[in-house]
């Protein structure tokens, strides 16, 4: 306990420093053996157990111990990455409405159970009529069909295209790197075939001058030089030393709260009158086979800077099938829960709220071993953890105001649970005086905790910093800087002051190799004290500003 706090004021409350038991089986999701997705398992039992876990009945509150218990659960193999309308989020959803039940958290009367349902709609591709097909001289030789071996990228219209296939190497015209791949080549009336990324991808001393891929490594840059130059279709493929991680070639499915959102964000994406698709490696080399090259001949050519008319492809036709499915109701939910003011009535009339959230879905998975699962353990397991442990020193102390516990769905597909959390007033807008927002609080220890605040919540800004220097966290705060890229956004659209904590992004970012093993649970207690700390200051302002 830190002695500036009196035992009634206190946000964070240690409630046992023992040594702990070692987590239960779920931990094997720490590593890339987790468990693999079993659809006999009961998930939901499995979930309750978790959250009654003796760890949380011996250790304190915010430590680090009770984060990686959180987090190994939430990012194990067995949840399968936590996408809406799956098993694995419907098991999440029960462990953190039985975590938020264990520390007294209440149901709003908005919702169910601590359960706020978010109606959404599915839309993706019909695989029995997509998919890429090559022949030569009239016979099939090559055929990628959704969804394991062929996807629709963003960037296509739909039907069918039909022609002749031209290698265009990385697909790039950069005049800055001194770099075309369409020189020499003629692709008017073609669907080109293309590598993914660009040359020297993922390599320091190799390819274009930059430590990050540039934009001309993204799909959207590709199909648009294609386009520019006749193309009709772009089929991409990855190269053999551009990773060796199991491919991802689910055929995008696009969720939104309504289907005339899903077919406006298809429309602002589509580049008419241009298919385009990315194959699978065993896909392209069947193809290049037919002309006797293989895989890594062909990216040898094209990483060398060679023209890509070296790799003759005028034998082979190609063929791009792309057709949407009927949109599909998915059932989705946030799990809700709030803490009233010490003294005030349950549930609190008029009162002011702070909401802290954090988006509990992911990308879900491609397969059933571990690496072909998203485990989506920064992004997010360690912002739920986050919110979860706030509740729990929360409800240990005196609330100078009402605060609600939120983890929202959908925030990959557009920050949909929060954007449906808003609509729905399950907390009125006009009555929230901040939300605080967790996303991705686990990594990058050697950098700066950043700490975005809308003007609105400058006050909190300086409780920050005032924590951070107290406890010796160094942060960076970015102030006045609110960016549609989480779940903080739909709040401050609605006018509610807002903060969003982030560790910033790294090399596991949406893939399958971000496991809980790889969080730092030592700084990711240190940022929470340190929020705790800042709350519990600002909590007590806004009780005297508002008389509360």
């Amino acid at each position: 306990m830190n002695e500036r706090h009196g035992p009634t004021r206190l946000w964070v409350l240690a409630i046992g420093l023992l040594a702990l038991p070692s987590v239960a089986f779920w931990t094997a999701g720490c590593s890339r053996r987790a468990a693999v997705v079993d659809p006999a398992r009961d998930l939901m039992e499995i979930a309750r157990r978790a959250a009654d876990e003796p760890i949380f009945d011996t250790a304190a509150a915010l430590s680090p111990d009770r984060l990686r218990a959180h987090a190994s659960f939430l990012a194990d193999g067995a949840l399968a990455g936590r996408f809406p309308g799956t098993a694995g989020i419907d098991a999440a959803e029960e462990y953190i409405r039985r975590r938020l039940v264990k520390v007294g958290a209440v149901s709003p009367p908005a919702t169910d159970d601590h359960a706020h349902g978010v109606a959404l709609f599915a839309s993706d591709f019909d695989p029995g009529r997509t998919g890429v097909t090559v022949s030569a001289d009239g016979r099939v030789i090559a055929v990628g069909s959704a969804p394991l071996a062929m996807r629709p990228l963003p960037v296509t219209d739909l039907g069918s295209v039909e022609a002749q296939l031209v290698f265009a190497g990385y697909g790039i015209t950069a005049p800055e790197h001194d770099w075309d791949d369409y020189r020499e080549i003629d692709v008017d009336g073609r669907i080109v075939l293309v590598l993914r990324y660009e040359p020297g991808a993922f390599d320091a001393d190799a390819g274009f001058p930059s430590a990050e891929l540039t934009d001309h490594s993204l799909f959207a840059t590709k199909a648009a030089a294609a386009r520019n130059r006749g193309a009709v279709g772009m089929i991409v493929v990855t190269a053999p030393t551009h990773g060796d991680e199991p491919e991802d070639l689910r055929t995008p499915m696009t969720l939104g709260l309504d289907p005339r959102a899903i077919a406006a964000r298809w429309a602002r994406s589509r580049v008419t009158g241009f298919s385009a698709a990315q194959i699978s490696r065993r896909t392209a080399s069947e193809m290049i086979a037919a002309v006797g090259l293989d895989l890594e001949t062909v990216q040898s050519i094209a990483d060398s800077g060679l023209s890509p008319a070296a790799v003759d492809l005028s034998g082979l036709i190609a063929r791009i099938d792309v057709e949407p499915a009927e949109a599909r109701p998915v059932a989705a939910r946030n799990i809700v829960g709030f803490l009233s003011a010490t003294g005030s009535p349950s549930p609190p009339g008029g009162a002011r709220w702070i909401v802290i959230g954090a988006h509990h879905d992911h990308l879900g998975s491609f397969g059933d071993t571990a690496d072909a699962i998203y485990h989506g353990a920064d992004d997010n397991a360690s912002g739920v953890a986050g919110v979860l442990e706030l509740a729990a020193a929360t409800s240990l102390a005196e609330r100078p105001v009402n605060v609600a516990f939120a983890t929202f769905t959908a925030e990959e597909e557009g920050l949909l649970g929060s954007r449906a959390f808003v609509r729905d007033a399950v907390i009125p807008p006009e009555r929230i005086a901040l939300m605080v927002n967790l996303d991705m609080i686990g990594r990058n220890p050697d950098k700066p905790v950043r700490v975005y605040t809308s003007p609105a919540a400058d006050g909190f800004a300086d409780a920050v910093a005032r924590a951070a220097e107290v406890r010796g966290l160094e942060v960076s705060l970015r102030r006045g800087v609110v960016e549609e890229v989480s779940d903080h956004y739909p709040f401050h659209q609605a006018g509610v002051p807002v903060v969003s904590v982030f560790t910033g992004l790294h090399d596991d970012y949406h893939r399958v190799t971000d496991t809980a093993d790889r969080l730092d649970y030592d700084r990711m207690s240190r940022i929470l004290t340190v929020l705790a700390d800042a709350l519990t200051e600002y909590a007590q302002q806004l009780r005297q500003s508002t008389g509360q």
